[in-house]
C-alpha cells in the first residue's frame, strides 16, 4: 500500500451533487484520469477526447444529470473541509428498467478505498424511480 492510498484509507468522504462551482475541480479530474489512461501513441486522441468532452458534456452538465430527466450527477471529497474532489459519476436513467452509471473517475490514489462501493449501493445517491444496484 502506498502513501496515497494509506491516505485515502484515513479520510472520510462525502457524497453530494455536483454544483456548477466544481466545474474546474471536476475538468481537472478528468484530464487527469484521461491522460493516465491513454495508451502510447494516443495521447492525441485522448487530448481531443477530453477537450469534447468537457466542452461538450460537463459545461452542460446541469441540464443532463437533472432530477427532471430522473438523473444525478455527484461529486465524492474529502469530509475534512478541504473540499478536495477525487470522484465523481453520474447517474442516468433511460426508462424504467434502465439505469446508467456514467462518468466515474476516480482520482489514482483513491481508486481502492472502501467508500467506492458506496457509489452503487447508496440508494439516497439514485434518482427518484431509477434502477438500483444495491
Amino acid at each position: 500500500m502506498t502513501n496515497r492510498d494509506d491516505e485515502a484509507d484515513s479520510h472520510s468522504v462525502d457524497f453530494r451533487p455536483y454544483a456548477v462551482t466544481d466545474f474546474e475541480a471536476v475538468a481537472d479530474l478528468w484530464m487527469r484520469v484521461n491522460r493516465e489512461l491513454a495508451p502510447a501513441g494516443m495521447e492525441t486522441f485522448f487530448e481531443q477526447y477530453i477537450a469534447t468532452t468537457i466542452e461538450g458534456e460537463l459545461s452542460r452538465m446541469v441540464d443532463i444529470f437533472s432530477q427532471a430527466r430522473r438523473n444525478a450527477f455527484w461529486v465524492v471529497e474529502l469530509a475534512d473541509g478541504s473540499r478536495r474532489i477525487v470522484g465523481t459519476f453520474g447517474i442516468e436513467s433511460h426508462n424504467s428498467d434502465a439505469t446508467e452509471l456514467r462518468r466515474m473517475y476516480i482520482d489514482a490514489g483513491w481508486r481502492a478505498a472502501a467508500w467506492l462501493r458506496a457509489c452503487c449501493t447508496r440508494p439516497k445517491l439514485w434518482p427518484a424511480n431509477s434502477v438500483s444496484l444495491a
